[in-house]
């Protein structure tokens, strides 16, 4: 398993490793990684294992949803597709976590309503082929992982591994899009700690801190995002749906 989990401070094979999800014990998925003589897959249900030249994460993208090609082939619509993948996502967040829940559950809305007001454009988009229409580029959408964890590498300290914790994490445009809602209670200095070295020394990656007050079940602040967040779909050729595992 050499190289395949270098850690994102490596210069020759630089990798980020995110744990998500309601993973109790992420120190757990490290080690049955570390252990695996296999070469890993880049992304599952429970875990992403990043580096700078993988392709962006979307709701198309292969791994993260666990449905059958049956399951699948029963969802006749996008819609329908789409909620599906909403129970999915928000089913990996603990009832507890009611921010990552408002946040995720605002962010879907968000990404719905975008086929809507850029209709025109989206069928446009997709005009050389009949099959899709606007409601398809949903699925191109960047994929959230919540309650996300990042290893840090041992330089910060090895016995035992340490994990940064993030409420969100987002990859694409070859970075990590880590989102930390603001807790209005001060944060505990150990947790604090594995942020700020997270955010000092991680060479692709960029920290976006939202007030708790700007998260609501419905709005989404796209206008603390890069404009091409709001544009998931630029870029593509055709809009895929969520792929289902091979059977």
């Amino acid at each position: 398993m050499e190289n395949q989990l270098s850690g994102f401070l490596s210069k020759a094979d630089p990798t980020t490793l995110i744990v998500y999800g309601q993973v109790t014990e992420p120190a757990r998925v490290l080690a049955e990684l570390e252990q695996s003589t296999d070469d890993l897959a880049p992304l599952t249900n429970h875990y992403a294992l990043l580096t700078p030249v993988m392709d962006e994460l979307r709701l198309s993208s292969f791994g993260w949803i666990d449905i059958t090609f049956e399951q699948r082939m029963t969802l006749t619509n996008s819609r329908d597709l789409f909620q599906l993948c909403r129970r999915k996502i928000l089913g990996n967040v603990s009832h507890f976590a009611k921010p990552t829940r408002d946040f995720i559950g605002a962010y879907l809305d968000f990404v719905w309503a975008q086929t809507e007001t850029c209709k025109d454009k989206l069928e446009k988009a997709g005009s050389n082929c009949e099959v899709y229409g606007a409601e398809d580029w949903a699925f191109s959408a960047w994929l959230p992982l919540p309650q996300a964890r990042i290893l840090l590498p041992p330089e910060f300290e090895c016995n035992p591994s340490q994990f940064a914790e993030i409420d969100i994490a987002f990859w694409y445009d070859g970075r990590v899009k880590a989102i930390v809602i603001e807790d209005a209670s001060t944060p505990i200095k150990s947790k604090q700690r594995r942020l700020d070295y997270l955010r000092e020394n991680h060479p692709f990656l960029d920290l976006i801190s939202l007030p708790r007050e700007w998260i609501g079940e419905s709005s989404f602040p796209a206008y603390a995002f890069p404009a091409t967040f709001s544009r998931y779909w630029e870029g593509l050729a055709l809009p895929t749906g969520p792929a289902p595992p091979i059977i």
